[in-house]
């Protein structure tokens, strides 16, 4: 009864493995939503890099071009980077 190839009407082998497979799809689909609406409120809740904001208050124009030199320069001394 099961091997008659009704298809999903009947109890063939698509209508055997349709609804199982059907179900792993969503669950597989879900689980990837969830990973990724977590990843996602994980990059909201965190805080930008000091360079990054002191580059964004430049790019709106808030701070002068040897300002933002002196503050990079002070930024990268502070964190060990660079010359």
């Amino acid at each position: 009864m099961w091997w008659n190839g009704d298809g999903m009407h009947g109890w063939g082998w698509h209508g055997f493995f349709a609804w199982p497979m059907l179900l792993f799809l969503l669950v597989i689909a879900l689980a990837g939503y969830g990973l990724y609406s977590l990843g996602r409120s994980a990059g909201e809740r965190r805080r930008p890099r000091p360079v990054d904001e002191l580059t964004e208050r430049y790019l709106r124009g808030e701070i002068d071009d040897e300002t933002f030199r002196q503050r990079l320069r002070a930024l990268r001394d502070v964190e060990g980077g660079g010359p």
